[in-house]
C-alpha cells in the first residue's frame, strides 16, 4: 500500500499544479504555452535587431505597426528616427539638448 500512497500524493500534487496554471492562465498572470492553447497576437513592437556600440549607448531596430524605427539609447535618455536618414539630424539635436558630446 505505501506504493499506492505515493502515487496518489504525486497525481494531487500534478493535480494542484496544473489547477494552479489553469487559475493562472485564466487571469492573464501567465501566458499559456500549452499545445493548443488559444495564442495571443504578436506584440505591436518588437525589437529587430540591437547592436551595442558602448556599454552604455546601444542602437536598436524596432518594427512597430509595419514600419521600422531606429532607436539609440544613451545614458542621457534615447533618440527616436522613424527613418535612417533622419537619424543622424535627430542624435546632434538630443547630443545638444543633453550637453554631451564632450570628451
Amino acid at each position: 500500500m505505501p506504493i499506492l500512497d505515493q502515487v496518489l500524493a504525486a497525481l494531487f500534487v500534478l493535480a494542484l499544479l496544473g489547477g494552479v496554471l489553469w487559475f493562472a492562465s485564466r487571469r492573464g498572470l501567465i501566458t499559456p504555452r500549452f499545445p493548443g492553447s488559444k495564442r495571443t497576437a504578436p506584440d505591436p513592437i518588437q525589437v529587430v535587431h540591437r547592436v551595442a556600440l558602448t556599454p552604455q549607448h546601444c542602437l536598436h531596430v524596432v518594427e512597430a505597426k509595419g514600419a521600422a524605427l531606429i532607436v539609440g539609447t544613451f545614458p542621457g535618455g534615447m533618440v527616436f528616427a522613424p527613418e535612417a536618414a533622419s537619424f543622424d539630424a535627430s542624435l546632434q539635436a538630443a547630443i545638444r539638448r543633453t550637453g554631451g558630446g564632450q570628451q
